[in-house]
Formats: structure tokens, sequence, C-alpha cells
């Protein structure tokens, strides 16, 4: 099981540099130059894991998740879940559906959150953080719903989204005081 986790991991290495080499490239790279000729970026499902205050309006948080082919709640892969950048200020989840897809189509179970941000909610990175501590426990408070092993959990994201991910891991404090604080919010991994 370990190695599964590790060699999903590593896709998503191989995914990141193909991601830089196209960036760096003015090649398109394509699906099938990937090895999926059928890379759909659509979540296959959402689900709202909080509900805040967006100036005087209550709204949901929502998860966008990627399973793999014929996944069954019954399944216990390893999962992963990503944090868009955007210095705080913006940004949204679908900066990461190529790696969610890419990892799913691999055997791995992945996210890519919302959370709050300063220009859209008028708050600050400190509830940044506390989105991020909140979504990983409700990923693992309902890990056994949806097909992954609460045990192999990684956080990754870019730039304010690397951030987030690691606050999870590191900081102390930054908590919602309705969140289950008996749930870890700390990934097994961190993807950065």
């Amino acid at each position: 099981m370990k190695n599964k986790f590790l060699t999903s991991l590593l896709c998503l290495l191989s995914c990141v540099s193909l991601c830089s080499a196209a960036e760096s490239n003015p090649k398109t790279w394509t699906a099938d130059q990937i090895g999926q000729g059928e890379f759909n970026l659509k979540p296959d499902q959402t689900f709202s894991y909080k509900v805040v205050d967006k100036l005087g309006k209550i709204t949901e948080l929502k998860i966008h998740a990627f399973f793999p082919a014929e996944h069954k709640k019954t399944d216990r892969d390893a999962a992963i879940l990503f944090f868009h950048g955007g210095g705080w200020y913006g940004g949204t989840p679908d900066q990461f559906y190529p790696q969610c897809r890419y990892l799913a189509l691999r055997g791995m179970v992945a996210f890519s959150a919302e959370y709050r941000c300063i220009k859209p909610f008028k708050t600050t990175p400190q509830e940044c953080v506390k989105d991020g501590k909140s979504v990983m426990r409700w990923l693992r408070k309902n890990a056994s719903e949806l097909g992954f092993d609460a045990q192999r959990l990684a956080a990754g994201g870019g730039s304010a989204g690397g951030h987030i991910a690691a606050a999870t891991a590191l900081s102390k404090g930054f908590e919602e005081d309705n969140d289950d604080k008996s749930i870890s919010c700390i990934p097994n991994a961190l993807v950065l």
C-alpha cells in the first residue's frame, strides 16, 4: 500500500515536470502525449465542506473531487488535496484540475478545494489557513464515504496554496471554533 502511495506521488511529480516543460516550451501538450486520450478536466463530484459568511450572505465552500475509473466507496486508495494559488487574494480550484485528473487516472483520489480569499470575502490569510484545516478534517471524516484511506491523505498547492497546505501540517492555532479538533488536519505527506 505504501508503494502505491509513493508511486502516485511520483506520478504527480512527473505531471509537474510536464506542466513546467509546457510552460517553458511553446508546444502544447495533448492528453495523448501524456498517455491519456480521454482527459476530462471536469470534477466527478462537488461537495460542500463548510458554510461561511460572504459579506453578509451565507455561502458554501466546495471541494471538487476526481476519482479513479470504476471507483467504489469500499476502495481505500491514497488521496491528495490541492489548494490553488492566488496570493491569498483570489484564484479558483480549477488551477489544479489537470493534476487531479492525471492522478485519478493513475488510481489516486484527488481533490481541489475552494477557500476564502481576501478579495471576494474581505478576509485575511488566517481564514485561508482555517479553511485549509477545515477541509482536511472534512475529508478525513468522510474518507470511508469517498473511498480513500484517511491515513494516506497528502496536501499540496502552489504559491499561497502551498502555504495553506504547509500550514495544515505545521501551524498551531488558526482553527475554526466549530471544527472537530479530535480529527487531525495534518496531512500524511506534502507536495509543495
